[in-house]
């Protein structure tokens, strides 16, 4: 099954590969009507969306997915913030500010890190020029390691980003809190989302941030298992909030084949919803 709207995808402005112009042809091809470009932590460039949305004959709804903690369990949390520029939003941009120059510092401490342990394989330098558009992120760092070691990239990224002992654990990030987040993106009059609950185990979380107001719960996404909707559907249905859904495109970055254009994401009324919601907001 394809969907004609996918509402979580990244390009080369953050963590994926690909130009707008590129994610624009591929979603043309798959025969979606409307997109969302969803880049970690850094507003959409949103003065390219009229010319690609009149060369591609598709409806690209501004966003980005704010990366976050849960103070209450410490578990990394993740918010699709919907509506949002990066020219109106004074309460959420210092936050992103802030989070991204911390960031920038540990990625390069880990750069160090797998230079003191495998001698002088990597270079900020060289990683800039192949990434230029964006700041550094370890989804980068791990592709050009990937090259050195001769291993496929998804196994490097297991092996040195993830679990015990990793870079990720050694070199930690200070997340803004989630509660935050959330009233950030409403006083901007952004929609704030829960994204893919099941990767940070939030589910258990979804009542709180709710009654923080949060206004809609990702209910398509490749991390799905069978039976996470029964979960997430009756809070839908409770509380009258936004159904959004999408691949976490990457493009050649995707830790899983299953994240494709239109493979996840969700069906015209519920993005038809979304626009509404959107369009009070905007308005508001």
């Amino acid at each position: 099954m394809e969907y004609p709207v996918d509402l979580h995808i990244h390009s080369y402005y953050s963590d994926g590969v690909d130009s707008l112009e590129t994610i624009l042809e591929k979603a043309s091809h798959r025969g979606l009507q409307a997109i969302a470009i969803t880049d970690h932590d850094v507003f959409c460039q949103i003065d390219q969306y009229p010319a690609l949305s009149e060369r591609y004959h598709i409806d690209i709804i501004p966003g980005l997915e704010v990366s976050c903690v849960d103070a209450s369990n410490g578990r990394k949390v993740h918010i699709l913030a919907y509506g949002l520029t990066k020219d109106r939003a004074p309460h959420l941009k210092p936050l992103l500010d802030q989070f991204l120059d911390h960031a920038q510092a540990m990625r390069q401490q880990m750069i160090e890190d797998i230079n003191q342990r495998l001698g002088p394989v990597l270079s900020y330098a060289a990683i800039k020029k192949e990434f230029p558009h964006s700041i550094l992120y370890k989804q980068q760092i791990a592709i050009h390691l990937s090259r050195y070691l001769e291993t496929p990239y998804q196994e490097v990224y297991q092996r040195y980003f993830r679990g015990p002992g990793s870079l990720d654990e050694r070199y930690p990030v200070r997340f803004n809190d989630v509660y935050t987040v959330i009233q950030a993106i409403l006083a901007d009059g952004g929609i704030p989302v829960l994204a893919h609950p099941r990767t940070y185990r939030s589910m258990e979380r979804i009542e709180t941030y709710i009654h923080w107001g949060l206004k809609g719960i990702e209910c398509s996404h490749p991390s799905y298992r069978p039976g996470d909707l029964q979960i997430v559907l009756p809070y839908i249905e409770k509380y009258h909030l936004l159904k959004t859904g999408g691949s976490d495109y990457h493009g050649a970055l995707s830790l899983s084949n299953q994240r494709q254009l239109a493979k996840f994401g969700v069906e015209i009324p519920d993005y038809l919803h979304l626009k509404e919601e959107l369009s009070h907001d905007v308005s508001d």
